[in-house]
């Protein structure tokens, strides 16, 4: 807890240096440092500051109560109640119904001795809403409290080092100091008393001040992909397969199709890489003002870190043959454990959703700021295609089929994808309005256009950062093969996105293009592919037992 406070960055070098020995390692130490301990620090106040180094020493474990056997990613909705007792000065933590159960909580079945516990603070039958409490869930021998019960939620596809369990509470006291009072309190008379009046804001303050855990999901996640694909680009530097009749067996990272299956994702690992490091930065950096653009960095940092370690895992699995299925040589654990990260801290589905809501509420402010028919004007001026080619420089770029795609170029792409279905999207759901549909059908109604928007966020965010990065290297000896992995992804996000084509943005013959561009970029990346994974630093206890150092290991069996 101290080391968090006083230095982010290095906290976050200890949680990557876990990572890299074990999953379920990281995961506990995530649930009890990043979730438990955080909620303390960011959602306590003063009289919470006793708990920082028994925290710190272990003398308190915590775990994090806020799923539900009925409710996951719809907090809001939460059944477990906290209820005022005015007599006795004490809340009531309890478990109204079988749905209200705290399920999947890390930590919990054997290891916790303390929660933070989401529950619905209500006074005289007047619920205020979900806040979080502290709740002992277990005595100094280690033993239940009267009136918990916890089971063992059973084991999991990966992840089996840690202890997820179900916890029931029946009528549990606590102090009243035990609720954590950042943002609101209740009075020993029993009157509720916040800062932040508006209840939708200061639930989505007690949400917020969560990002951290989701920035170090996103890391895990980084981890688990570096570690993944250097186990295949190593094994597939050696492994000969096939030749020219007259020569010698060739290894099977020099054929192209194998190249173009992990290369793109090898740059896109980099991009992920270069996001997170500037996503840390800014944690560190950030104010009071910058919350909301935590909440947005932190969510598309844990959306594009995640997905693209799942990519990886089953394409480093598939290009190592039946090696890749083979337990001891790590991926196919790896692909394990990864499946949690992708609906741990908010399912990824949801939490695209979440990004494409951030899109359209800035939207909603430059209509509102420029008045909606000079943005609509600015808009197409700056980003239509169907202008003339005179004043559109992008439709001269497409114009010329024998021109090679730039970053510049693919960056603003993806921000025409961006900007445009923000825009249609926006309309869809203000012609919704005036059919009278609700918000709620009008969303549901929209939703394969907000994930895609979701999306398109994450990626141009993503692209945008590494383009950034690579402008500032210009001069280093490695701005070149950067520029590459750059040109690379970027490539790969627009070869696999119909939406160009079908919108008239690209034609067949520029299509082409990118196909030989890729190509291209795979050949210039061959010789570089190990160095670019030995930047990795996997520490060699991880590979010494696994193909990435050949077969010798196998004389053993």
């Amino acid at each position: 807890m101290f080391l968090f406070f006083r230095n982010p960055l290095k906290y976050f070098s200890v949680i990557e240096s876990f990572q890299i020995s074990d999953c379920s390692v990281v995961m506990k130490f995530s649930v009890h440092f990043n979730l438990f301990g955080v909620c303390i620090l960011n959602l306590g106040t003063e009289r919470h500051h006793y708990m920082y180094p028994l925290i710190d020493n272990g003398n308190i474990i915590g775990c994090f109560a806020m799923t539900e056997l009925g409710h996951g990613s719809n907090v809001r909705c939460l059944e477990t109640t906290s209820i005022f007792d005015k007599s006795t000065k004490q809340f009531i933590i309890n478990s109204p119904t079988e749905t209200s159960q705290k399920f999947w909580i890390g930590n919990s079945s054997y290891s916790a001795n303390t929660a933070v516990v989401f529950a619905n603070l209500i006074i005289d039958d007047i619920n205020y809403g979900i806040h979080a409490f502290v709740v002992t869930i277990r005595d100094e021998k280690g033993n239940l409290i009267n009136g918990i019960k916890i089971v063992d939620c059973g084991k999991k596809q990966g992840l089996n080092g840690v202890d997820n369990g179900m916890i029931q509470f029946n009528q549990i006291r606590i102090p009243q100091q035990n609720l954590l009072n950042r943002f609101a309190d209740v009075t020993n008379d029993g009157e509720y008393i916040t800062s932040i009046p508006n209840p939708i804001k200061r639930f989505s303050l007690h949400i917020g001040e969560l990002s951290i855990a989701r920035l170090v999901a996103a890391t895990g996640a980084n981890f688990i992909a570096m570690t993944a694909i250097a186990i295949a680009i190593y094994y597939c530097s050696q492994r000969k397969q096939f030749g020219p009749l007259s020569g010698s067996e060739q290894i099977i990272l020099s054929y192209l199709n194998l190249q173009r299956r992990i290369f793109p994702k090898l740059a896109q690992l980099y991009a992920t890489i270069i996001y997170m490091k500037s996503a840390k930065e800014f944690y560190v950096d950030r104010t009071k003002r910058a919350t909301k653009d935590l909440h947005e960095i932190a969510t598309i940092a844990k959306v594009v870190c995640t997905y693209t370690a799942q990519e990886i895992t089953q394409t480093a699995r598939e290009c190592c043959g039946g090696q890749g299925y083979l337990f001891s040589n790590l991926i196919c654990s790896l692909r394990n454990d990864i499946e949690a990260f992708v609906t741990v801290d908010g399912d990824n589905q949801v939490l695209l959703q979440q990004i494409a809501g951030i899109c359209l509420d800035k939207l909603a402010k430059k209509f509102k700021s420029q008045g909606k028919f000079k943005f609509m004007i600015s808009n197409i001026a700056t980003q239509g295609t169907k202008l003339l080619s005179d004043y559109n420089p992008i439709q001269i770029f497409l114009s010329n089929d024998s021109q090679p795609f730039t970053i510049e170029f693919i960056l603003q792409l993806l921000k025409i994808k961006k900007n445009q279905i923000s825009l249609t999207l926006g309309q869809q759901l203000q012609k919704f309005k005036k059919q009278r549909l609700n918000s709620f059908d009008a969303w549901n109604k929209s939703g394969n256009q907000v994930v895609e928007l979701g999306k398109i966020a994450s990626n141009y965010a993503v692209y945008k950062q590494f383009v950034q990065s690579i402008n500032q290297a210009r001069g280093f000896d490695f701005y070149d093969c950067l520029n590459q992995l750059c040109l690379l992804y970027g490539l790969h996000l627009i070869e696999n996105d119909c939406w160009f084509i079908v919108n008239n943005y690209i034609s067949n013959v520029k299509h082409s293009i990118i196909v030989n561009q890729i190509d291209d970029l795979c050949n210039q990346i061959f010789p570089l592919a190990q160095t670019l994974v030995d930047t990795f630093k996997i520490p060699n206890y991880n590979l010494e037992n696994t193909i990435a150092y050949g077969f010798n290991h196998f004389s053993k069996l």
